[in-house]
């Protein structure tokens, strides 16, 4: 069913002067599951070959390439930092009781753009995401606010069964946190994160000596600290609505 036919994920998208949140987002899910990684006993070089290069090379450009910071100028006012806030859940809690008042849809489609959860989630007809996480189109029909604020200021307090890490423990030692995509040949192949789930990489079976569920969620922390309290709630509402414009909460 299409909730929404004249609308699109470019109707989400936000100037490039908003972005600074985005690049975060996408070291969370990206480099740091491979610079844990640390290429351990097994895994296949050709397979972590095919992951994209800026998620295997951490290099900071230097001479006359490195950007340099622009000189302050007397008649222009410095910019200010982006907003950070790393926000509680008492922060919140109080505000998400009543939503439906003054509350923009297209902004909190645009906080759920930016936050990068389509990366991973599906949601309406806009985003389809990894397949490795599960759809918030029906979110709120299941989780109060305040669970769903929770899941996503404190991810692992509450691990979804059916989406979570596995921690393959290998005979020198070493843990691996991924999602098993499959067992061929006596090889596990392991994505390293919910986000790409064909970045993956092989590991002998004979060099996993156990597996368990690992105790912290894909989802990293942080995904929010970069909002502020009026685009949380704009995307908690958007989360509410199942991103349809026209629910019951935008004509409150």
């Amino acid at each position: 069913m299409v909730l929404n036919p004249g609308l699109s994920r470019r109707d989400f998208a936000l100037p490039t002067a908003c972005r600074f949140f985005c690049p975060f987002v996408k070291i969370r899910f990206h480099v740091v599951p491979l610079l844990m990684l640390g290429l351990p006993l097994g895994v296949s070089a050709q397979t972590v070959s095919d992951v994209p290069r800026a998620a295997r090379s951490q290099e900071s450009p230097s001479g006359s390439d490195a950007p340099k910071p622009a000189a302050p100028s007397p008649d222009k006012p410095a910019e200010a930092p982006p907003f950070y806030k790393e926000w509680k859940m008492e922060d919140l809690l109080p505000a998400i009781a009543d939503l439906g008042k003054d509350r923009n849809y297209r902004n909190g489609g645009r906080v759920f753009q930016q936050a990068a959860c389509g990366a991973c989630h599906s949601f309406s007809t806009f985003w389809e995401g990894s397949g490795l996480a599960p759809d918030l189109t029906p979110v709120a029909t299941k989780f109060t606010r305040d669970e769903i604020l929770r899941s996503i200021l404190e991810p692992s307090a509450t691990i979804n069964g059916q989406f979570y890490y596995t921690n393959f423990k290998l005979k020198n030692g070493t843990v691996i946190p991924g999602v098993l995509r499959e067992v061929k040949d006596k090889k596990y192949r392991i994505a390293g994160s919910v986000a790409t789930p064909d970045a993956t990489f092989e590991i002998p079976e004979e060099d996993i000596v156990s597996e368990e569920p690992s105790p912290v969620s894909p989802m990293p922390v942080g995904l929010l600290y970069g909002f502020t309290k009026e685009q949380i709630l704009d995307l908690m509402a958007f989360l509410d609505a199942g991103g349809n414009p026209d629910a019951s909460i935008y004509k409150k």
